[in-house]
């Protein structure tokens, strides 16, 4: 297991390096970082029984939608994905994965409350969103990806991230 992350961080590096647009391969990241998250396996049933992972973007999208484009051809834990643009508060409760905007830090602490206790993950990219309740912020520069994981989001939530992606990720309180 050791290997297949580093793996993951020697790609998304490599990839960095050759200028490929980083939300791009943010967005294809996804799907690894899903691996490592214990999920309640009952949250991917929909009403009509059919499974999906509900990825969303709540605020400015800085993928520019390319999410659907590229989650045509990509899967999450071996489902289809729905992705969603959000704007309201009250929607998040609708999504596996939350991707939050560097646009929304004036309504973080609203954010982080929200999802108390629900199974979802909460990403972004901003420095200092993880140490302020994202769950897990990805942060890009030139010596590569680096992962912050904010211990008191995780538990304060109904999923788990594995021991094996904490090894590799600056865990914060």
């Amino acid at each position: 297991m050791k290997y297949y992350l580093l793996s993951i961080l020697f790609f998304f590096n490599l990839i960095l390096s050759q200028s490929v647009d980083e939300y791009d391969l943010k967005a294809v990241y996804f799907n690894r970082i899903s691996e490592f998250i214990n999920w309640p396996d009952s949250i991917f049933v929909k009403k009509d029984g059919s499974r999906k992972f509900i990825l969303a973007v709540y605020g400015e999208d800085p993928f520019e939608g390319r999410l659907r484009t590229i989650y045509n051809n990509y899967k999450i834990l071996d489902m289809d994905v729905e992705i969603k643009y959000l704007d309201e508060l009250d929607d998040i409760n609708e999504c596996h994965l939350l991707f939050v905007s560097s646009s929304e830090e004036r309504n973080l602490k609203k954010i982080v409350k929200q999802v108390r206790g629900k199974p979802i993950l909460t990403v972004s990219d901003t420095e200092g969103f993880g140490e302020k309740g994202i769950m897990l912020n990805i942060l890009a520069d030139s010596k590569g990806v680096h992962f912050v994981v904010n211990k008191t989001s995780e538990k304060n939530s109904a999923i788990s991230i594995s021991t094996r992606f904490m090894k590799y990720a600056k865990v914060v309180e």
